[in-house]
């Protein structure tokens, strides 16, 4: 995207070259990306996935669970966090008592 925008912005008598190693630039990179497209699915045939839409829909949902069991873990650190603090806080006024 950023290559087509900078063919757009490429202007003036003078560009002929730049314009066309940027053209370049970009019929290169769309090459590029046809074959990775091609060589995804492959791999991801061999895995066992029909097509590269399955294992989006499963990357995103293992995505989802991921997120959920991070937020739960964090949650369960501030809550040990909070009673290590509060038992902490408690063992120190235990101290300052006397035993008659």
């Amino acid at each position: 995207m950023e290559l087509k925008g900078k063919l757009e912005r490429l202007g003036g008598i003078f560009k002929g070259k730049e314009r066309k190693a940027v053209m370049q630039a970009i019929s290169d990179t769309e090459a590029g990306l046809a074959s990775m497209k091609i060589y995804l699915g492959i791999i991801l045939s061999e895995v066992g996935y029909k097509t590269v839409k399955d294992f989006i829909r499963v990357y995103l949902k293992s995505e989802g669970i991921a997120f959920n069991i991070r937020r739960i873990y964090e949650g369960g650190k501030n809550r040990l966090a909070e009673h290590r603090r509060k038992r902490k806080v408690s063992v120190k006024s235990s101290d300052n008592v006397r035993i008659r």
